[in-house]
């Protein structure tokens, strides 16, 4: 017994007598203060922030002084000064919100390599052109906020390669030309908003292959450089908007992969692509409220594999001035007769149209060998409105 409070004596006082910081090295943790992120910025107001550690210490220096705290709310005049965020002790963020901070410049997160479901808000910085990753980050991330920005020209996101429902919100950036997504992605994208940009070329999506159960978006309107959209081929998760109008996808866009449409209507916006040629559609459950690809140059669209495609109230298919033949447009009449054939007279919903007209040429009675007008009649027996030339 007195050996064994001899040796507890003597372990106790080798620690006692070691420094905190030989402590620290000694399981692995380092004291020092480390460049987590930093930024310039000329707010002119009260500069705003909101950070959250999972661990470790965080302090800040704004303008050569130092806060010892996550949040600010600090009183700036306008001049352009750095602001720069430090850790210690390993940390791991969850939250960085720098929103409205009158970023100028990019904003420096390659300090920042290990995360717990991050969450980044750095929307609403006019004068923002980058964000920085460490390519060497760990960790998830629960949302990427950098909308109404001025990124400009390729932003890197290839490093993410983890996320939990994660929203990326990278809309109205005019000087935005391409987003650089991993090739390999796990867990849930819930929301891509990366409309009203300048994004040239293809986007590449292949990335994401989980999509949420509940429903998510795909939203790249806008973008009138864009010439096509990849989805990876073997998608999981429940669609409700694909908006890719006013863009110039050029040739076929594939959506065959999609499993499954919203219940309660999904909504499809295509419009104004004056060199979309094909839009292959998959075979897939769920129904669609609007069905929107005026004003392309599409063929015969086969709508035939979403059975319960026109199955909610209000349904509209809009399909006006895309050059269609009379034997495409009676194709495709007969189609969306097909999918309401076993509906009781007058239909079983309400609100239904389909517009097929402007340029396309008018349905007869035998094109392609269907009937056209006499799946127009149908239809509108149905309760649809049937709009043709």
């Amino acid at each position: 017994m007195k050996k064994v409070l001899l040796v507890s004596f003597i372990l106790l006082s080798i620690f006692s007598s070691c420094k905190s910081q030989d402590y620290i090295d000694w399981v692995g943790i380092s004291n020092e203060w480390e460049l987590l992120a930093d930024f310039q910025t000329n707010k002119d107001g009260t500069l705003i922030t909101d950070i959250n550690n999972d661990s470790g210490v965080l302090k800040w220096n704004v303008d050569g002084i130092d806060y010892n705290q996550n949040d600010l709310s600090l009183p700036l005049s306008g001049s352009l000064i750095a602001a720069k965020l430090y850790g210690k002790e390993s940390p791991v963020l969850s939250r960085i919100y720098v929103d409205n901070a009158k970023i100028v410049g990019p904003l420096d997160l390659t300090g920042v390599t290990e995360l717990s479901s991050l969450s980044l808000y750095a929307f609403l910085n006019q004068e923002m052109t980058d964000i920085l990753i460490s390519p060497t980050v760990v960790g998830d991330w629960s949302s990427f906020l950098a909308y109404s920005c001025n990124l400009t020209g390729t932003l890197d996101l290839s490093m993410i390669t983890s996320i939990s429902n994660c929203s990326f919100y990278l809309f109205s950036n005019p000087n935005l030309t391409q987003i650089n997504f991993s090739n390999s992605i796990t867990g849930y994208v819930r929301y891509l908003y990366l409309y009203n940009c300048n994004l040239t070329g293809n986007l590449n999506l292949t990335g994401f292959s989980a999509f949420s159960p509940s429903y998510s978006d795909i939203r790249v309107h806008g973008n009138a450089g864009l010439t096509s959209l990849t989805i990876n081929s073997s998608i999981t998760g429940v669609i409700r908007t694909i908006y890719a109008y006013s863009c110039n996808l050029t040739g076929t866009l594939d959506l065959s992969m999609i499993p499954a449409f919203l219940a309660s209507g999904a909504e499809i916006r295509l419009s104004s692509n004056p060199n979309l040629t094909s839009i292959l559609l998959p075979a897939s459950t769920g129904t669609i409220s609007l069905f929107d690809a005026s004003a392309c140059d599409l063929g015969y669209i086969n709508f035939s594999g979403i059975i319960n495609l026109v199955k909610v109230d209000g349904c509209q298919i809009k399909l006006s001035n895309n050059n269609l033949t009379s034997e495409e447009v009676n194709h495709i009449l007969y189609d969306l007769s097909v999918l309401v054939v076993s509906e009781a007279s007058g239909g079983d919903y309400t609100g239904r149209g389909i517009s097929i007209a402007g340029s396309n040429a008018a349905p007869d009675s035998s094109s392609g060998g269907y009937n056209g007008l006499a799946a127009k009649a149908s239809l509108e027996a149905k309760g649809f409105i049937v709009t043709t030339n």
